[in-house]
């Protein structure tokens, strides 16, 4: 599981500049070793590459107050999730629990299943859209 522990050389583009996204260098680590990534564009889309792997990255944060997650990550997940005012628990890397709005008791756990497919996760026991699961309101 790899991780961004930090973000370099953030530029937001004005007039004159050939990029229309804010982009800038991550360091990335997988516990075993640590490199800086250019983000790239791809269309509407950025990415960055490591150990010659392509992630997907976006903004979870402001433009101003970046904070960039990948996409399909637990904390991608939990962005979303506190942007529909869930209260959100991170337990490890890849789970996380969930809690009712209504009810601060009652939770349910959203974990990593399948890293080919953005956005699914295992809830309730099978494999969900998570957008699709918000708009059935927990």
């Amino acid at each position: 599981m790899i991780k961004i522990e930090a973000l370099k050389n953030y530029t937001i583009p004005y007039c004159g500049n050939k990029r229309i996204q804010p982009y800038g260098d991550l360091v990335i680590s997988d516990g075993e070793c640590r490199k800086t990534c250019k983000i790239q564009d791809d269309g509407a889309k950025q990415y960055i590459t490591f150990n010659r792997k392509r992630y997907y990255v976006r903004n979870a944060g402001t433009l101003y107050s970046p904070k960039f997650v990948i996409i399909g990550s637990i904390e991608d997940a939990a962005s979303v999730l506190r942007l529909c005012n869930y209260k959100v628990e991170i337990q490890s890397d890849t789970a996380l629990m969930v809690y009712y709005k209504d009810n601060g008791n009652d939770h349910t756990q959203v974990s990593i299943c399948d890293g080919s497919r953005d956005g699914y996760y295992m809830i309730e026991g099978r494999v969900q859209n998570l957008a699709d699961w918000i708009k059935r309101g927990i």
